[in-house]
């Protein structure tokens, strides 16, 4: 049987087959069965509705990779960019090399469109994304943040509304970074999204705030047992050392390199584990600029 790759943007109309390929898979207590995780995550995102790369056969999907945008401040331009979700081959068809085709596929398009793709895959589908070239930096490692001062100046908040976030000064949205920096536009509209209104997560925002001056966020959610998982983390100032301090064990997968990681890293014990993450930022250019992609988090990723 031929069967034909192509790209649609999400819409309510394909949750039924998508769900349908997701069965081979999932039992029906999965978020990517539940119509509110569909609606969220591929219709609701303010920096647009998903992109699905599809792969059809006789009116039936049998492969998937689900492109969600986000915006990234380069040198402090914004630059349009995604990262890759959901991604499936049914069982049936694990033969005819759907899932390099998808990548393929998904490569050409972005590439034409300008849209950057950003991606931590696990180690079983790293083969297939370097075999596709995807442009890999350095592999995240594990930090644990320094436990802050008794009496110290810095506060965490916990933020639990949309209200409290838009109670927050302008300037709060507005990062300072040194040039030649890449990283996550931290809007309200994204935080808001991302975070407080994702089904199915547990994430706890944290305002930072220092002698009652807001300077940062800190967003992380449950791990193992007391150790909860920083997936996010952000500082309109060089404090990115007391931001991500906390008063609770808390585990980092962070850069091992780079201007911004040195800064964040004299706040942090690297751990003594094996474990590391591939990272890699596709920008369809033969060679890249020498930015500094260490203020990247798993915001990208962590779903």
């Amino acid at each position: 049987m031929s069967f034909t790759i192509f790209t649609r943007q999400a819409d309510v109309s394909e949750f039924e087959k998508l769900k349908q390929l997701s069965r081979a898979y999932y039992d029906e207590n999965h978020p990517v069965l539940n119509d509110a995780y569909l609606n969220w995550i591929y219709l609701e995102n303010p920096a647009g509705k998903a992109t699905l790369v599809l792969v059809e056969e006789e009116q039936i999907y049998i492969g998937v990779i689900a492109l969600i945008p986000l915006v990234l401040k380069v040198n402090g331009k914004s630059q349009q960019a995604c990262f890759a979700i959901n991604v499936l081959t049914h069982p049936e068809h694990r033969k005819k090399s759907l899932f390099t085709k998808m990548i393929k596929f998904a490569k050409t398009y972005l590439a034409e469109e300008n849209i950057w793709l950003l991606g931590h895959p696990n180690r079983n589908a790293l083969p297939g994304w370097k075999r596709q070239k995807m442009q890999f930096k350095p592999e995240f490692s594990a930090y644990m943040p320094k436990f802050k001062w008794p009496f110290s100046s810095y506060k965490s908040k916990k933020i639990t509304s949309r209200a409290e976030l838009e109670a927050l000064p302008e300037t709060f949205w507005q990062q300072t970074m040194p040039e030649n920096t890449i990283y996550l536009e931290n809007s309200l509209a994204f935080i808001a999204w991302r975070y407080l209104d994702a089904p199915f997560s547990n994430y706890t925002v944290n305002l930072i705030q220092h002698k009652n001056n807001a300077i940062g966020l800190t967003i992380s959610k449950p791990f193992k047992g007391p150790v909860s998982l920083m997936v996010h983390y952000a500082s309109n100032g060089d404090a990115i050392d007391q931001v991500v301090r906390t008063n609770r064990p808390t585990l980092i997968m962070s850069s091992s390199t780079g201007n911004y990681a040195d800064k964040l890293h004299a706040g942090c014990w690297k751990l003594p584990l094996n474990k590391t993450m591939p990272f890699f930022l596709s920008s369809w250019q033969t060679e890249q600029d020498n930015y500094d992609f260490s203020p990247l988090t798993l915001a990208v990723c962590d779903l």
